[in-house]
Parts: C-alpha cells; structure tokens; sequence
C-alpha cells in the first residue's frame, strides 16, 4: 500500500516520483509475501501493462485494484481458490493463474458446474483472452475442462501452453452438446434400447425371456441383443422386400412403433449427456419389460422417474451428479445397483429393496451403514471412498446373513489400527474384504487379537446398541468365551446392574471389574478364577470383589479351586449365599468373618473331615450342603445355632456313633445322610432321630409323629421277646461317663442266647409288628445316670428295621434270621 511504500526502510521511489510511476509498463512483485494490495496502490500506475503477482500469498482476485491498461497478469503459484469477478481487467489477453487452488474444495462431480461458472467470467469480463494457462488447479481434472474453454473462448489461441488449432476447436463444438445435456427423446431410446438380451427373439405368441450376460461396464452394446431401431428398420422393408433387411438387421415378428417399449429389455444410455429422465416424449413410461438400465456418466440429479420400470433388475447410474437414491425404492426386483462417483449421502431409500444382492457406492459420501443393516439379501457391498469414520459400525452388517464380499478402503475407519482384522473377526461369513481374499491365517489372527474380551462390539452384540449407559438390572454373559474381562463391566455402564451372570467362560481374574456399587449376585462357575490372584487388585480406587459393597451371592462351582483360606481377605461381610461345588477343596477354611452367610454349598469336593472351629462365625447359616465329599466323620458340625439344612449324602459316614455328635445341632429340621453306609444300618433313622431331637425330615422321607413315637420307646429301655424261632436285635447302651454322648452297641442274638418269655407283640401302623416293652437284666433305662455302669438290653423281633426305609416300606414286615 501507499504507507508501506513511502515508509523509509520500503520507499521504492522518493518524494516527488509521480512521473516516474506514470511511465512504468512493467511491475514486478515477484515472491514479496503479499497477501493484499490496497485499493488505491496502483493509482498512478496509468500506463502499467504488465502485472507480476507470482508466488505470493494472495486468496482471492478482489486484492487486486482496478488496472484497465493490464494486458497480461501472472497470479501463478498463490492460493486463489474461486473467481467472482475479473472486471477489474478488461484489456487482458494473458493471462498465468497455473497452480493456485481452484476447485480444491470440490468433489468431482461439481467441477462441472464449477468449470461452467468459472469460463463465464472470463467470457464476460475478459473477452480480449488468447492465452490462459491454468495448469496444476484441481479444476483442470474434469474431462471437459479444455473443451469447454475452447468453445467459450473464442480468441483462445493457447491454452496451458498448447497451441489451439481450428479442428480441435470445431471436435469440441460438436462434443460440448453432452456438456449442455440432452433431452431424453422417443429416437434416442429407439436407438440405445435392445430387444431380448443375448440374442433371444419374442414370438407373435409372447416373449420368450432370456438370462442375461453379467453386467460389465466395459460391455460393448452388441451384447445386449437387437437394437430396437434396427428390428424396426428391417420390419419395414419385409413388408415389401423378399430379405428380412440390409445385413446385420433381424426381423422380430410382432414388432410394432407401438409396443416395441413393451418388448425392451435393456437401454444403454451411457456417456449421452443426460439431465432428466422424464424427457418430452414421455420418458420411460412403456418399458415393462426392461431388465437392464445404464445410465453412467451423464449429469443426473434424480431416479424419481424410474417408477415405471418396474422390472427392472440392474441399473448402473455411476458418474452422475446424485445427492440421493430417491426412486430406487420403487423398483421391487432390483438386484444390483452401481452408482459409484456422485455426492451420494442419504441411501435411506435402499430400505425398500428387499431383492438387492449387489450394491456399489464408491466415491460417494455415505457416512452410516445403518440403511444396509437392512438389506437381508446382500451379497457384495462397495464403499470404498466414502466417509464412514467408526470402526465399530460394521457391527451393524452382522446382520446379513449373505454378505462375502465388502469393500470399505479409503475410508477414514481404515486408519483404524488392525481394522482388517477387526472386520474379519466380526463378519464371521466375508470371503472378500478390500478385494482381497481372506485367508485362514488372517482369520486365527483375528481370533487370537479380538476373542475372549468384554468390548462394546461383544455387549452391541449380545444386549443390543446402548447411547451412553446400558440400564439392565440382570446381565447374562454366560459362554461367550471371555477370557479378559475388561474396564466396562463397571458403574458407568452398568449403573442398575443387581446380577452378573459369567458362567462357561475361561476367565482367570475379575480385578479390572467394577465398582459395581449395586451388584448383589455374581456368578462365575466353571470359569477359571484363581482366588489368590484373580479376585483382588491392588491400588486404589479398589477393584475386583473389593468393589462389589452389596455382594449377597456368589458363585464359584467347578473352577478348579484348592484353597479356600484366602476367602479370610475379601472383603465380603454381606455375603449371604456361597457356592464352591465341584472344586478340589479339602480343607474348610477362611470364613469366620462371614457372619451374614446363610447358605453354604460345598458339594462334590474332597473334604475327608472338617476341622475344629471350621465353622466359626457363621452364626446366621441355615443351609449346609457337602454332599459327595468322601466325608466319614460328623466331628465339629457346629457351632451353627441356626441351621435349619443339613446334606451329607454320598459321603463315607458308616457307624452309628458318628450320629450321636450331631446333637450340638438342635435346630436342624431337614438332614440328609443318604447313600452313607449309615444309612443301610437297622435303627439308622431311630438314633438319627434321637440324636438330633428337631428334625422334621430325613433322607427326603417326613419324621412322623408315630415314628418318633416309636423310637422314643426303643430307645428308652424295654425289653422284647421274640416269636418262636425269631432272631433278635440286642441294642446296649454303656452308662458314659458325665457330659460325653451315649455308647451303643447292637449285635445279633440268636434264640438261645435268651430266654424265652411271653411274645406280646402287637401289630403296628403301616404293618409293622410293635414289640411290648419289659424290663430285663435291669431296671434302670437308658436315662439312668445313677451308679456304676448298667446294662439294659433292647429286644426287637419283626420289626424289620434295615436302615433303608424305602427298602423297608417296599418289602412290608419281615422277621430277620
């Protein structure tokens, strides 16, 4: 600017020079850095014909000011992305604008319209141009740049440093009509329509329809059968010719100007220049029968008038200027659709067609892939070039249960790292992936990177798409072969979640889940948690079991477990219901401060014998389970002063006596011993019945007000004779000493080891014969505790006790011999 110029480190001319810029003709400002000239800079130049902008920083043409003397401006090498206006240079007839940005912004589908509005301001406003070189601009990449601007400017004489010669000038007229675009007419379709593709001939009875050739763009028409206009042409002269037409023409009986839309089945109408498809002369209205359509490389903008093609079946509409598929959705036997290189965003019309097996997109802008989730025939998916940024979103194409071949190149989602993999990991059924076959080492790469992991894709999958939050209150991961769980099973995610269900995975550790503020039920059998190193993490904030506050019941059944001790450093004081079947425990161990417990279930391990103080703490348990462990001792079953459920079935239990250390129980009402060789012995049910003074049911068999009746009599001390000839049960309890569990001892008598007396037995309920009760030896009873040691001797004959009562109930009353 003036200012710059005349401050003295930048004075170009002295003080008094304005006859000296009024004589200057060339300017150059080569490489000065300039990124705007002021308006009034070049006022006194009034003889300036040359101006030299060159490799400067200038964005726009309004920089520079009005120069009506300038014939030749080179503004190369700037950074002018678009021209509005050059009236500000209306001598010119040079001029350089070579690699500066025009059309940058544009994709090629716009250059057109771009390059059509740019040649009208030089046309208008610089109408003296001969020479113009505008090499390196994106705007030279359409394929019409340089006919469009040899017609439009018609002193051209080189453009981009070619000479311009009269022959190319006169091609470029007769080609700039598809420029323009062209009507859709009756005779243009007449010549590109094609009667019975692959040759087929209809009859005068019908039409006979062949299976069309694949689709390839680089079809010459020839293969698509009879031109429409040709099999008229040689209709006509058969009506007063003896030949059926020149060579080459073949004659289709019936063929008619009237019907002969009806009898098309493919229209090429490529690289014809087409705007509309409506057209004067009624578009396509008529083609009923037509199966195939192309249409690329024209300058479309709308399908809608494909409505009355409803059997159509491929349509390739690529290179044309469409923003959306509207119309598609009206073609119900659609299969295959191309419509590559337009502006393509919204594909919400595809939902219609339910027959699609073939779909391309290339180079267009979709960004979702939510619209093909829904095509359930697809079989080729092409969208290579567009923009689809998240990697996740090929989850929504699991959907398909036909999809081989896909192609997302050139998409932001493949900067992804291991994107390839990824998609071959959740696209289980792909053949193809980015014109690449899949091969089976790719496949185990993918498994060994992506499987046995709790992802956001694995949580889509199996709960369904979540905005931020998944609000479940119960959550079943069971058998999806997680092997790590991960840092989303936690509050944030899951901030209702009551119950966890990990069953069937071989997960080694749970350190990274939570907090889970709100679980109450874990369960995580047949997994392989190790309690030593798998369910505690060390720092702060606490993870794993530390992070589960409300924890009420846990599942551990069949995960290998050993050692139990370390259950003493969770902190799990709320815990109410423990299940470790089916692991290698031995020792019960570690649950002292369990105090809130009420169930515990130690089934199918190796406990042989349970320790003294085992069961310390557990002051709130009801329920017991240690069926199938190889017990054989009933030591140190308590304290338990509320368990009401006592399982010890499929254990070693086998003497009588180990009953008698159960009376520490005395709330126990169910207890279950069977399948214990104990549980075979005669008076098993009496002296369990009498050890344990509670209980309502044994073996899963009620305790009868008459059984325990009953047993009250036999083991209160009377004698028995037996029938003639009748073996007896001899049933002796030893006076123990103060404090310590009564003795007994039961052994086989034969009649003549004692006397015989007066068999008063009485029949009992359910058939069973009830001995009369008589004092022998002794009259003190088994309650007497007076004295030395006394000896009362029980005799039982009939009564048939086999220690099995389902045994004893089936086979009624039978004396024992």
């Amino acid at each position: 600017d003036d200012s710059a110029l005349e401050e003295p480190d930048n004075r170009i001319f002295g003080p008094g020079a304005e006859s000296v810029l009024y004589n200057i003709r060339v300017l150059n400002l080569h490489g000065r850095g300039i990124r705007k000239i002021d308006a009034s800079a070049f006022r006194a130049l009034t003889s300036l014909q040359v101006l030299l902008l060159s490799f400067n920083c200038l964005a726009s043409l309004s920089s520079i000011p009005e120069c009506s003397q300038v014939t030749t401006l080179d503004i190369s090498y700037n950074y002018i992305e678009t021209v509005n206006s050059m009236a500000m240079l209306p001598a010119l007839s040079h001029l350089d604008m070579s690699w500066n940005a025009l059309g940058l912004s544009l994709e090629v589908w716009e250059l057109d319209a771009s390059l059509r509005d740019f040649f009208s301001v030089l046309v208008e406003d610089t109408p003296l141009l001969k020479v113009v070189d505008l090499a390196g601009n994106p705007l030279t990449r359409s394929e019409w740049y340089r006919a469009v601007a040899l017609t439009r400017l018609s002193k051209l004489t080189t453009l981009d440093g070619q000479q311009v010669y009269d022959g190319e000038v006169a091609s470029a007229k007769e080609g700039i009509g598809r420029f323009n675009g062209v009507a859709l007419t009756e005779a243009l379709l007449l010549e590109r329509s094609y009667l019975q593709g692959g040759g087929s001939m209809s009859s005068a009875s019908g039409v006979r329809r062949s299976r069309l050739p694949p689709l390839d763009l680089g079809d010459s028409p020839e293969v698509f059968g009879v031109r429409a206009g040709a099999a008229l042409s040689a209709g006509a002269r058969s009506s007063f010719s003896t030949s059926a037409g020149m060579p080459g023409d073949v004659h289709v009986p019936g063929l008619t100007r009237q019907n002969w839309k009806t009898l098309a089945e493919v229209v090429d109408l490529r690289d014809v220049g087409l705007v509309d498809l409506g057209g004067s002369g009624g578009g396509l209205n008529g083609f009923k029968s037509l199966r195939r359509l192309r249409l690329d490389n024209n300058r479309l903008t709308s399908l809608e008038a494909l409505a009355p093609c409803v059997s159509l079946e491929e349509l390739s509409v690529e290179k044309n200027l469409l923003s959306s598929l509207l119309g598609v959705g009206a073609l119900p036997e659609l299969r295959r659709l191309d419509a590559g290189c337009n502006k393509i965003s919204d594909a919400l019309e595809l939902r219609k067609s339910g027959k699609l097996a073939h779909l391309s997109l290339e180079d267009n802008l979709v960004d979702s892939l939510d619209t093909f989730a829904h095509l359930a025939s697809l079989m080729e998916l092409y969208l290579s070039s567009n923009l689809v940024e998240e990697v996740r979103s090929i989850l929504l194409l699991k959907q398909l249960p036909r999809l081989l071949v896909l192609d997302l190149s050139g998409n932001e989602l493949c900067s992804a790292a291991d994107c390839r993999l990824y998609i071959i990991f959740h696209l289980r059924r792909l053949k193809v992936l980015g014109g690449k076959p899949i091969l089976q080492e790719e496949r185990k790469e993918a498994d060994e990177k992506f499987s046995g992991r709790i992802t956001m894709e694995l949580l889509e999958d199996k709960l369904g798409p979540a905005p931020s939050c998944y609000s479940f209150r119960s959550v079943d991961l069971s058998g999806q072969n997680i092997k790590e769980i991960g840092n989303l099973v936690n509050d944030d995610i899951f901030p209702s979640l009551r119950e966890l269900n990990l069953d069937n995975n071989p997960i080694a550790d749970i350190k990274t889940m939570g907090p889970l503020s709100k679980l109450l039920v874990l369960r995580a059998n047949r997994t392989k948690i190790d309690l030593e190193k798998g369910m505690l993490a060390d720092g702060d904030p606490p993870a794993g079991i530390a992070s589960l506050p409300h924890l009420q019941v846990l599942e551990l059944g069949f995960c290998g477990i050993s050692d139990m001790s370390h259950f003493a450093n969770f902190p799990v004081q709320t815990l109410r219901i423990l299940h470790l079947p089916g692991n290698d425990i031995s020792k019960v161990d570690g649950l002292s401060h369990m105090e809130q417990l009420r169930e515990l279930v130690l089934d199918k391990n190796k406990v042989k014998q349970v320790d003294e103080r085992a069961f310390d703490g557990l002051r709130s348990l009801r329920e017991l389970r240690m069926d199938d462990n190889g017990l054989k001792s009933l030591s140190n079953f308590g304290p338990l002063p509320r368990l009401r459920a006592l399982h010890l079935s499929l254990n070693r239990v086998a003497e009588l006596s180990e009953l008698e250390k159960l009376r520490s129980l005395r709330h126990v009402v169910i207890v279950n011993l069977g399948q214990n060789p104990v549980a075979r012995k005669p008076l098993y049910r009496a002296h369990l019945i009498n050890a344990v003074g509670s209980v309502r049911a044994i073996d899963g068999r009620e305790v009868t007000d008459e059984e325990r009746e009953r047993t009250e009599q036999l083991l209160q001390g009377g004698n028995v004779g037996p029938p003639p000839g009748a073996g007896i049960y001899v049933f002796t309890e030893n006076a123990p000493a103060p404090g310590q569990p009564l003795g007994q001892a039961l052994s086989y008598v034969v009649p003549s080891m004692v006397g015989s007396g007066n068999d008063g037995g009485q029949q009992g309920k359910g058939g069973q014969d009830m001995p009369n009760r008589r004092n022998s030896h002794s009259n003190s009873g088994p309650n007497d505790r007076g004295g030395g040691p006394t000896q009362s001797h029980i005799l039982m004959t009939g009564l048939g006790f086999s220690g099995d009562a389902a045994a004893d109930q089936g086979r009624g009353v039978r004396s024992r011999r």
